[in-house]
């Protein structure tokens, strides 16, 4: 994926109202997809433009950053559902059905999210290591 930059407004302005007016799934090129700002300003101009190999890694870092936090946020609503489970365990009235469904539901979900965590990590290590070998 390339990046666009020294571009001027007025390109922008052209690239973002082509974007805009073209129907969705066509390309410049005539192939079927999404319609790419880049694309689009790199054959108006005749060239491609091309992220350096610092800001790729720097893109992904930053990608692997921002998911690491999503993923602490759900892992903190499941440890945010045990403990209402135990909060709910010393009310009267509740059943112990329901206290368990909340714990269990906690534990399910906190699972799920390591799960996740850990093949997300995983993917992007190999797709980080691949774009600072290449």
């Amino acid at each position: 994926m390339g990046l666009i930059y020294n571009v001027s407004f007025e390109k922008w302005k052209e690239v973002l109202t082509l974007a805009a007016t073209r129907p969705r799934g066509t390309r410049t090129d005539g192939r079927s997809g999404r319609v790419l700002a880049f694309t689009i300003q790199g054959h108006a101009q005749g060239r491609k433009f091309v992220a350096s190999h610092n800001q790729i890694v720097k893109e992904q870092l930053l990608h692997m950053l921002s998911a690491t936090l999503i993923f602490i946020v759900l892992g903190s609503i499941a440890v945010a559902l045990d403990a209402a489970g135990d909060a709910v365990a010393r009310v009267d009235g509740i059943s112990v059905f329901t206290r368990s469904a909340i714990e269990i539901t906690g534990h399910v979900m906190l699972v799920v999210d390591l799960a996740l965590f850990a093949t997300y990590l995983y993917k992007s290590t190999v797709t980080l290591f691949k774009a600072i070998v290449s």
